[in-house]
């Protein structure tokens, strides 16, 4: 099994990022869930991902929620990130509406073989967050999230 080293940067604050080790086999669904985890989100959103140039100009869309779903946007629940590797997408942008006015750029740093015996996705590193660079309002509080309730302890396929 090949894994994929991605690093995702908030747009608005590159302070804030996290570094993953996600496997080839991982829906776009599943990196979504994994995305609202590491960063705090909270809340499961409407969400897209979109194929993009080095200027950042976006093209295909893979949506995340089934309701978002257009003619022309591609099935995130269905989409492997292999299919990206595949294709040569080298960047994405993600926007979750859970955090309007926020961009995260993904970037597909390294292909590689995975270590035997070590489970994946892994979260390799972490610095910074939301809350810190954007205040309380970075959130929409009438959502329910909590802040203490986020757990940002390791995650696993068995918890996605």
């Amino acid at each position: 099994m090949n894994i994929f080293k991605v690093k995702v940067i908030v747009e608005e604050s590159p302070e804030v990022n996290r570094v993953l080790a996600l496997p080839e086999n991982l829906s776009y669904e599943q990196f979504h869930q994994i995305l609202i985890k590491i960063f705090g989100i909270g809340q499961r959103m409407p969400a897209s991902f979109f194929e993009s140039d080095e200027s950042w100009k976006k093209y295909k869309e893979i949506a995340v929620d089934q309701f978002k779903i257009l003619d022309g946007s591609i099935d995130g629940r269905d989409e492997l990130l292999a299919f990206t590797d595949e294709k040569e997408v080298k960047q994405m942008i993600y926007f979750n509406d859970a955090t309007p006015h926020v961009s995260y750029l993904v970037f597909f740093e390294k292909k590689l073989k995975a270590e035997e015996g070590v489970k994946y996705p892994q979260l390799l590193k972490t610095e910074g967050n939301l809350r810190d660079s954007f205040g309380d309002g970075i959130f929409d509080e009438e959502l329910g999230f909590e802040w203490d309730d986020f757990d940002k302890d390791g995650f696993t396929e068995d918890n996605l």
